[in-house]
C-alpha cells in the first residue's frame, strides 16, 4: 500500500508519525534556541473559564507551561489556521490561531491583535500552511537539478508582489518521503544571510509547496568564465562569505555533503562575491555516528571513500576544491571520470608553480586541501585565517562584542593569527571607551586604522612568523598623543 494512501483527512500531514498531540517533558531546553515565547490563552472545555499559558515556540517544537507542568508539541506536523471570533463569550480575547494533527486540534488566544501577528510570524515557518493557490501565482519554471521528483517555479505572492521560488512536490511520486523531509527538518535550522532560506511549507491532500527566497542570480558554475578572471581581493572576500555561511551551518550541528558549482547560488547577477548554498538534500546530522557515502566525485573528500565515520570538516575540503579551481583553472583530479574517482580516493593534490594569489592565501587552500581531516582546517578557524585579516577588520569594524564572541569560541589557532587578532582586539575596545571626552573620534580611529592596513597588507608577503615577527620589529611604532604629551610635560619638569 502506498504510504500516501494512509492520510486520513487533510490536516493528516506528511510530517505526522501519529501518537498524542501533546507529550510531556523534563528536558530543559537551550535557551539560546528559542526562536519566540509570550503568554496566551485557552478556553478550559468543561468550565469554559480562560487559563492563561506561556508558550515557548523552537524549531521543532512548541512548549506548553500551566500549573508548573510543561508539555510539547510536534509543531512541524501541525497545520496553522488563523482564528477569529466575534461572539461576547470570547472577550477579550478574539483573535487567536488553532493547530491541526491529524484528527486533533488546539486553539490559542492572544491579548492583542499585534501579539497575534507577532506569533502568527514566528509560527509560519515551522507550521504547515494550506491553501497555497490562494497566496501565490507561478510564474514560470525554473530549469534545476532536482534532487527528488519534483518541479520549482517563480512565484509571485499576492499579498505584496514579492517573487518567491517555489518547489512543488507530487507526494505520490514519493517512493519515500523521507529524502524531501529531511531537507525541509535542516533548511528550518538555518537562517542566514549566505544560505539560501526557507520560508513556508504547504501541504494538500496532493502537493507540497517549499517556498525558497527567489534570486535574480545563477549557479556559480555560469560564472565560472568572470571568476577566473577576479584579483585576489575579490576571490578573498568570496571565500570569506562562503566560509561565514558554512560556519552557520556547521555551527547548528548540520553538513552539506555535497558542494560545488551547481550548489553555490549567486544572489545577483552582476555581484561575484554575493552567494549562498543552496539544495540541502544530501545534508544531514553530524551526530548521527554512520554515514553513507555521498558527494559528486572531484569534489568529495577523501575519507569518504574510506570510511562511514566522517565529520563536517568534508564540507570543508569540498570548498577547497571550488578555491582551487578558480586560482589554478583547473580541477585538481583531472577530468576524464574514473581518473577522478582514483585521484579523488588517494586525495594527493598537485600545486602548479604559477599561483595568482599571494602565500597566504595558498596556504589557506592548503589547509583546505588537507588529505588528513585530523589536519584540516574547521571553518572556523578558516575565517580566522591571516589571509582575510583586511577583509575581516573592515566586516566587523564598530562591532567589537562579535570579534570577542568569536574569540571566545576560538580553539587551534596557529600564532600568527593570534597575534592578528590581538590587534583587533585592541582596536576594538577604543571604540567601546569612547565618551565625550575620549581620546579619538571614530573617524579619526578609521583614518589611523588605514595605515595600519598598510602595514599589514606588507606583512602579508611573510609565510612564517619568524620572518613577520622581523618584519614588526623593523616597523616604528608611533606613540599615542596622550603618552606623547604626558613625556613632553615630565620632560619639562
Amino acid at each position: 500500500m502506498n504510504w500516501l494512501s494512509q492520510q486520513k483527512d487533510e490536516h493528516d500531514s506528511i510530517f505526522n508519525n501519529g501518537g498524542d498531540f501533546w507529550l510531556s517533558t523534563k528536558q530543559q531546553e537551550n535557551q539560546q534556541n528559542l526562536i519566540f515565547q509570550g503568554k496566551a490563552f485557552q478556553k478550559q472545555a468543561k468550565s469554559r473559564k480562560w487559563e492563561a499559558v506561556h508558550l515557548e515556540l523552537y524549531v521543532d517544537k512548541l512548549i506548553k507551561i500551566a500549573n508548573n507542568q510543561a508539555e510539547y508539541c510536534n509543531i512541524n506536523a501541525c497545520y496553522l489556521k488563523k482564528i477569529k471570533y466575534s461572539e461576547s463569550s470570547f472577550q477579550p480575547y478574539k483573535h487567536g490561531f488553532r493547530l491541526h494533527q491529524g484528527k486533533q486540534r488546539v486553539e490559542f488566544f492572544t491579548e492583542s491583535q499585534d501579539h497575534y501577528e507577532r506569533w502568527q510570524s514566528a509560527l509560519k515557518r515551522y507550521c504547515i500552511l494550506t491553501k497555497f493557490n490562494k497566496k501565490y501565482k507561478l510564474i514560470c519554471k525554473h530549469k534545476l537539478n532536482e534532487p527528488y521528483p519534483s518541479c520549482t517555479y517563480k512565484a509571485q505572492r499576492n499579498s505584496d508582489g514579492l517573487f518567491f521560488q517555489i518547489r512543488i512536490i507530487e507526494k505520490n511520486q514519493l517512493d519515500d518521503p523521507i529524502l524531501a523531509l529531511n531537507e525541509i527538518t535542516i533548511l528550518r535550522r538555518l537562517d542566514h544571510v549566505y544560505v539560501q532560506r526557507l520560508q513556508e511549507v504547504y501541504e494538500d491532500q496532493v502537493y507540497l509547496y517549499v517556498v525558497y527566497d527567489q534570486y535574480a542570480g545563477r549557479e556559480q558554475k555560469f560564472l565560472l568564465p568572470q571568476l577566473l578572471q577576479t584579483p585576489e581581493k575579490v576571490i578573498a572576500e568570496l571565500f570569506y562569505k562562503l566560509l561565514l555561511g558554512l560556519h552557520h551551518i556547521h555551527s547548528k550541528g548540520l553538513f552539506h555533503r555535497d558542494i560545488k558549482f551547481d550548489n553555490i547560488f549567486n544572489r545577483f547577477p552582476d555581484c561575484l562575491t554575493d552567494c549562498c548554498f543552496v539544495n540541502f538534500s544530501s545534508a544531514d546530522f553530524h551526530e548521527n555516528k554512520m554515514h553513507r557515502r555521498i558527494g559528486t566525485p572531484g569534489f568529495m573528500a577523501p575519507e569518504i571513500f574510506k570510511t562511514k565515520q566522517y565529520d563536517q570538516q568534508i564540507d570543508v575540503f569540498s570548498l577547497g576544491v571550488i578555491f582551487y579551481y578558480i586560482v589554478f583553472g583547473r580541477m585538481p583530479f583531472g577530468t576524464d571520470f574514473n581518473e577522478v574517482l582514483s585521484k579523488n580516493e588517494q586525495g594527493d593534490i598537485e600545486y602548479p608553480d604559477y599561483c595568482k594569489i599571494s602565500i597566504s592565501g595558498l596556504q589557506l587552500m592548503k589547509l583546505m586541501l588537507q588529505k588528513e581531516p585530523q589536519k584540516r582546517c574547521t571553518s572556523f578557524q578558516a575565517l580566522n585565517h591571516h589571509w582575510f585579516i583586511n577583509l575581516k577588520i573592515r566586516d566587523l569594524l564598530g562591532k567589537p562584542s562579535v570579534m570577542m564572541n568569536q574569540m571566545k569560541m576560538g580553539s587551534g589557532l596557529n600564532l600568527s593569527t593570534i597575534l592578528e587578532k590581538s590587534d583587533m582586539i585592541d582596536n576594538s575596545n577604543m571604540s567601546i571607551a569612547l565618551t565625550p571626552r575620549g581620546i579619538k573620534k571614530k573617524s579619526q580611529i578609521s583614518r589611523s586604522k588605514s595605515s595600519d592596513m598598510n602595514i599589514l597588507d606588507q606583512e602579508f608577503i611573510y609565510d612564517s612568523v619568524a620572518d613577520k615577527m622581523k618584519s614588526l620589529k623593523n616597523t616604528m611604532p608611533q606613540p599615542s598623543r596622550l603618552k606623547h604629551k604626558s613625556n613632553q610635560t615630565q620632560m619639562k619638569k
